[in-house]
């Protein structure tokens, strides 16, 4: 091969050299722009994601957009201006420049071989008996009203434009609230028959599965959860106002059931979260009814009944492990040509080309696979009710700070994981309402 000075080459042979010290210059902005981003949000796991938000300060976002843009795309620029006019950019020492280009490629390309953890969101479906039926039921009222139940529901005027006070703040004030609105509160109640109709029609499912596909379609609509939820609850507790305790009861024992039974099955921590908040509210106004008024042993016992077994470590677990089928769902076989081209009329040139660009900032399987270590751990930190390992901070720390290899990925992780923390300290505080309840009523 030629290593004379390239200014000495043919033209042809110039404008070849010329062309590679260009594609070279880009291999550098890349590979520099990813080891800079990394390097950027080293101190925090977090910083890179605040970054991109619209939050992050201006000021602070021009400095280092400046300091960016000086450092991936003038340094490798200007590196090999400074080779072309020193003339030492010979062919050989592209050659060598180009295999360490290769090789860094390869590097960032490389996947892991397989996947830990398999799964999809059919491997997950409900398959015990009744599973399609439950869900079928359950579907009625999704977040995007179609049947004519859910449609005339969502153009209901109600008399009581919201019965949250009956379910938010201490028992003084919900009683207070209840016994003010009573009449508007009876009148919504009996247009609300439908709807009861359908709640007890789901509690007669011992369970209720789930075969949502998560397009928004399959996803269920909180505004009837915590419409049913208000409105029962209120109306327990006007019971207990005129001395009903037994009925108060009753009102609430599907309700309490129901939001247990929306947990164990879950695909979605959505579902999940509205299930465990209907119970939590169930299960205060409970406690505030059996402060209020008598309440016999049979309905005592009945409501003992309702609050099912301590099973709380596994559905902590399941809670958070829920949306996992779905991410790898996602991810497994993800591909930015794929994602790119997929209305095109002739992609393939386009979808490879892309794809292997793509594969140079996100590996699908080593995602994958990050994402179920982190998933399974905080599971198991949920199970144990280690709420401080649930924590951002915790988690950024045990993360470590962003790689160059996968950053993409790692941001996909990063970014799709919830605020577990939260959840489950929700969550338990619902567990020792639920077992507090429990001892009371036993004793």
């Amino acid at each position: 091969m030629n290593s004379q000075n390239p200014s000495q080459l043919p033209l042809w042979q110039r404008i070849l050299h010329r062309a590679s010290e260009f594609a070279l210059a880009i291999a550098g902005c890349i590979f520099l722009g990813l080891a800079s981003l990394a390097f950027l949000a080293g101190h925090s796991p977090s910083a890179l994601i605040e970054f991109f938000s619209p939050s992050y300060r201006l000021a602070a976002g021009i400095c280092v957009v400046t300091i960016f843009v000086v450092l991936v795309f003038w340094l490798p620029a200007a590196v090999v201006t400074h080779g072309i006019r020193r003339g030492w950019l010979t062919w050989r020492v592209m050659a060598a420049c180009w295999l360490a280009v290769g090789a860094l490629a390869l590097w960032l390309q490389w996947d892991d071989s397989s996947l830990l953890y398999p799964t999809s969101l059919e491997d997950n479906f409900s398959t015990f008996p009744g599973a399609d039926m439950s869900y079928t039921t359950l579907m009625r009222y999704p977040k995007r009203p179609k049947g004519p139940e859910a449609i005339a529901l969502s153009n209901v005027k109600w008399a009581v434009p919201s019965a949250g006070p009956a379910i938010y703040g201490d028992a003084r004030r919900r009683f207070s609230f209840v016994a003010e609105k009573r009449a508007a509160l009876a009148a919504d109640w009996e247009r609300l028959a439908p709807q009861r109709e359908w709640l007890a029609e789901l509690n007669r499912f011992d369970r209720i599965g789930d075969l949502a596909q998560m397009a928004v379609s399959d996803t269920i609509s909180f505004n009837i959860w915590g419409l049913l939820s208000q409105r029962t609850c209120a109306q327990a507790l006007g019971l207990a106002l005129d001395g009903k305790g037994d009925e108060a009861i009753d009102v609430l024992i599907p309700m309490l059931e129901v939001g247990r039974k929306l947990q164990p099955f879950s695909l979605t921590l959505v579902r999940g979260m509205i299930g465990m908040t209907v119970e939590k509210s169930g299960l205060e106004t409970a406690g505030m009814v059996l402060d209020r008024t008598p309440v016999s042993a049979a309905a005592r016992s009945r409501l003992l009944a309702a609050l099912g077994p301590d099973d709380s470590k596994a559905i902590a677990r399941h809670l958070v492990l829920s949306d996992y089928p779905y991410f790898i769902s996602q991810i497994r076989n993800f591909g930015v040509g794929d994602l790119a081209t997929r209305d095109s009329t002739n992609p393939y040139v386009m979808r490879r080309v892309l794809n292997a660009l793509g594969s140079l900032f996100i590996n699908p399987k080593a995602t994958a696979n990050a994402y179920a270590r982190q998933m399974l751990s905080l599971a198991a930190a949920a199970e144990d009710r280690d709420l401080p390992r649930l924590s951002r901070t915790a988690i950024d720390q045990e993360e470590g700070g962003p790689p160059m290899k996968n950053l993409v990925g790692w941001l996909m992780t990063m970014s799709y994981r919830p605020s577990l923390d939260y959840i489950m300290r929700n969550f338990w505080s619902m567990a020792d309402l639920r077992e507090a309840l429990r001892a009371r009523l036993k004793g």
